[in-house]
């Protein structure tokens, strides 16, 4: 492929469709479900079909192109799941894979000055004890923005907003 533009089933990822680097890999960054783990879903962890086969693909990604660093990022609920159990089975299969592991939960809010409240734990490993004695999670930082700041004064395509050109309930009786 071209350029780092992918899209496929990160399931079906494998060595042979990463072009071969003139150096090693260094970082790869992932997410992977959260309603397996999120207090506001059925908390099925690894067995739900949703997420628990995202995570076994993500650690034979890392097994087969052993990048020097990853990143993963999920829900704070990940944390407590299974009184603990899940979250620790992860680190676990994570270290088993060569990496020196920490983590962190951060909040949108006090993180990145985004005026909203949203906790995710952010997972980092390295295969480098070195690195991993200098990796230092970002401090905090004072929220100086407000919604205000984050919204549109003027739409960007006005297509998208309803107007009289497109009567949307005499649409749906006729059908």
């Amino acid at each position: 492929p071209k350029g780092h533009s992918w899209v496929m089933d990160v399931r079906d990822i494998t060595r042979s469709h990463v072009p071969t680097p003139k150096r090693d890999l260094d970082v790869i960054v992932a997410g992977f479900p959260c309603q397996p783990y999120s207090i506001a879903g059925l908390r099925q962890g690894l067995k739900d079909e949703r997420g628990g086969d995202i995570f076994t693909s993500l650690l034979r990604i890392l097994k087969e192109l052993k990048p020097k660093v990853f990143v993963l990022e999920n829900v704070k609920g990940i944390i407590g799941h299974d009184q603990g159990r899940t979250f620790e089975y992860m680190k676990q299969q994570l270290e088993q894979c060569g990496y020196l592991t920490t983590f962190e939960v951060m909040n949108s809010m006090t993180h990145a000055n985004i005026p909203q409240n949203r906790e995710r734990v952010f997972i980092v490993g390295f295969r480098s004890s070195e690195s991993f004695a200098r990796f230092a999670f970002p401090k905090k930082i004072a929220l100086t923005k407000t919604i205000q700041d984050c919204l549109e004064t003027e739409p960007v395509d006005k297509s998208f907003y309803y107007d009289d050109r497109f009567k949307v309930y005499d649409r749906l009786k006729s059908e």
